[in-house]
């Protein structure tokens, strides 16, 4: 049975979608330990308080996948002695954005059904074209020296979230909670410039990529 959202949620005024991702039983009736690895939205617009939680996390490493202009576009704020690792790792798709295609589809030049095909491969192309950034993000993940971790992107949902599908399938969570986990971003959003992220939309699952992913898991980039 999965957790609520209430109990896994970091609540902050400047960021929406910070959660932690400890909780699932593993098909081995183990349990993923909280407060180990968390997933967010960027952290541009933290206020004192949200800094001082950020701070009581003791994060070690935080893994960026967004693009060096969303970076600069929005910086993320960190308490100021943090000691914490940054590791930016960029997942970028550079072909047409999801929320153009949306702005398309409102103004009837594109379909919608372009728009569910744009996004399953564009979580397909996250995982064939980004192998070694992949590759690179799980070595990070399997150090324990790098606990508490974050693993963040512009919404915290469709990069953050093929991320975190991988690391919870490798370690045995069923593809029901990798999928409801997925989906808790949707419940997350917010009408606000910090949830827009061009890489993706969580109307869709990932249930059309699932089987893309667990072929990709544990191969050389």
């Amino acid at each position: 049975m999965m957790d609520k959202i209430d109990l896994r949620k970091i609540e902050l005024k400047g960021a929406y979608n910070f959660r932690d991702v400890g909780g699932y039983s593993t098909k081995d009736e183990k349990k993923i330990k909280r407060g180990k690895l968390f997933r967010s939205d960027n952290l541009a617009k933290l206020t004192r308080g949200d800094l001082h939680k950020i701070e009581k996390l003791n994060l070690q490493l935080i893994i960026d996948l967004r693009s060096k202009e969303e970076r600069i576009s929005k910086p993320n704020r960190l308490p100021s002695k943090n000691g914490i690792k940054i590791e930016n790792i960029e997942i970028v798709d550079n072909k047409k954005s999801h929320n153009e295609l949306k702005r398309e589809i409102f103004y009837g030049k594109s379909k919608e059904r372009d728009l569910e095909k744009e996004i399953l491969s564009s979580y397909r192309l996250a995982i064939t074209d980004y192998r070694c950034e992949l590759k690179k993000i799980f070595e990070l993940l399997l150090n324990p020296a790098n606990y508490t971790a974050l693993v963040l992107c512009n919404s915290g949902k469709d990069r953050t979230g093929v991320v975190m599908a991988l690391a919870l399938m490798s370690v045995g969570v069923s593809k029901k909670n990798i999928l409801k986990d997925y989906m808790l971003s949707q419940s997350q959003f917010k009408t606000d410039d910090n949830t827009n992220d061009n890489n993706g939309s969580f109307s869709f699952s990932l249930s059309g990529g699932y089987s893309s992913i667990k072929k990709i898991v544990g191969h050389a980039c």
